[in-house]
């Protein structure tokens, strides 16, 4: 591949041309699907490096550790067995910033992508800016839709085009977008084009398997009647539609569009203020997470049972970066809700008789209380690994190098440059990386994709939650 470009493109063939393609198949469908060419034996090897349940298992007695999945259960997600670790059910993966991760966070398509939907400003080598969360995996086993998932999500949902009082299509401060006149039944909505708003966009990349996504093609649909619903039933973040209601107005518009992942792995985008759907299909998905900014301002002054006690004290942002150095979340994920790191709380009562005496005790008088893994063999403390983290450049917080705190389970000087500039271990420039910046007939053939580019589309970021 050429460098910064797809395969196979000429030069010249349109700077952004890519960025421009990915925004009008988001425009026409609300969702695109980007085809990621890795070589099947990198992501084998990515795999067997990757530990499912590290966090887990360091944290249950020894008679409740659970194995750690084969090559063949990775490669058949359908022949994944049944885990006794939390979250099996729902098929989340409580490990982040794995060598998986890694692998296709490098991936050129796949930072092309990134770039075109999240980037903003140049960087040091004629790159767009781009900053990246920790996230972690999703295990499937088996198909199933859920049409009562049906939702959108958008702080604000509808626009108007072309009519009086807007400012054209997409325009900042366009008078549609704000909830002013010309939105909702207002003078201008008749002579305009009523529209969905872009909003967030999300993104997840299905590994093996087959991926399915389920949503409704809005393009060129009268949306006056999903106005009206959305009026008296939504709210200003997440609002569940009714499938009748749908089915009544806006029939033959439902698609489900089933990605084969088994020879390589594709990265699904959408809008999320088109309505789709959650549905399971057998396949193993990978949730990277693009933001325009670190929060490096905001410190966390009280943890709760299922975040770790060394996070006291630390920012956000701070949280993120020791948490990786053990495959563990931050103190929150992306969506900004407080992350948990092994078991949802209300599954606390069952798993608390299989975990170690470690974790109990800390702050509540013997009740569970999370911390640090303590089976890294990564030993952060020595003079040699402090002075090549400060060869490198690489920031950490003190907690990280105190006595107490378990040895890191990722040797982080190991890890790509680019991989610890994404999650902010090394900030290029004074002040980057902390608060400046940073994101029928055909459906599914209109959907695919393949390409590169490095412009940005409109004021994209990270949608809210995973599917």
């Amino acid at each position: 591949m050429d460098e910064g470009r797809g395969e196979g493109r000429g030069e010249g063939e349109g700077e952004g041309s890519f960025a421009v393609e990915l925004s009008l198949t988001l425009r026409k469908f609300g969702v695109a699907v980007v085809p990621i060419p890795v070589d099947k034996g990198e992501i084998e090897k990515a795999f067997k490096e990757t530990r499912f349940y590290n966090t887990a298992n360091d944290m249950f007695v020894e008679e409740h550790r659970v194995a750690e999945p084969t090559l063949n259960e990775f490669n058949n997600p359908s022949e994944y067995k049944d885990r006794k670790a939390g979250d099996n059910a729902q098929g989340m993966i409580h490990q982040y910033g794995t060598p998986l991760h890694t692998l296709i966070q490098s991936n050129q398509v796949v930072r092309e992508t990134m770039e075109a939907l999240y980037g903003e400003g140049e960087g040091s080598v004629g790159r767009r800016v781009i900053k990246y969360l920790p996230n972690r995996l999703r295990v499937c086993r088996k198909f199933k839709n859920n049409s009562k998932s049906l939702h959108i999500e958008a702080h604000e949902l509808f626009e108007v085009v072309g009519g009086e009082g807007s400012e054209g299509e997409g325009g900042e401060g366009s008078e549609g977008e704000g909830g002013s006149e010309g939105e909702g039944g207002s003078e201008g909505e008749g002579e305009g084009e009523l529209r969905l708003i872009p909003g967030d966009i999300a993104s997840l990349v299905g590994l093996t398997g087959v991926r399915r996504f389920v949503f409704w093609d809005m393009n060129g649909a009268d949306l006056k009647p999903l106005k009206e619903y959305y009026d008296k039933h939504g709210s200003n973040e997440f609002t569940m539609l009714d499938p009748a209601f749908m089915h009544k107005h806006y029939g033959g518009r439902r698609r489900m569009v089933n990605i084969d992942c088994r020879e390589m792995p594709h990265m699904i985008v959408w809008q999320e203020s088109n309505p789709h759907e959650i549905a399971d299909s057998p396949s193993i998905s990978l949730y990277i997470s693009p933001v325009r900014k670190f929060n490096t301002k905001d410190k966390i002054k009280k943890v709760t049972s299922y975040q770790p006690i060394e996070y006291l004290g630390l920012t956000y942002h701070e949280s993120n970066l020791l948490g990786l150095c053990y495959n563990m979340g931050g103190f929150e994920w992306p969506s900004g809700k407080k992350l948990y790191q092994f078991a949802h709380i209300r599954a606390y009562n069952h798993y608390l008789p299989k975990v170690d005496g470690y974790y109990k005790g800390g702050m509540n008088g013997g009740r569970f209380q999370q911390r640090l893994v303590r089976n890294g063999k990564v030993d952060q403390h020595t003079a040699e690994y402090r002075a090549k983290l400060e060869e490198m450049g690489i920031v950490l917080p003190d907690v990280a190098f105190d006595e107490s705190t378990p040895n890191f389970v990722v040797d982080i000087t190991e890890l790509p440059i680019q991989i610890l500039k994404d999650y902010g271990f090394i900030v290029e420039g004074k002040g980057e990386g902390q608060c400046e910046g940073g994101s029928e007939a055909d459906a599914a053939e209109g959907l695919l994709m393949l390409g590169g580019g490095n412009s940005s589309v409109g004021d994209s970021r990270i949608g809210g939650h995973l599917h």
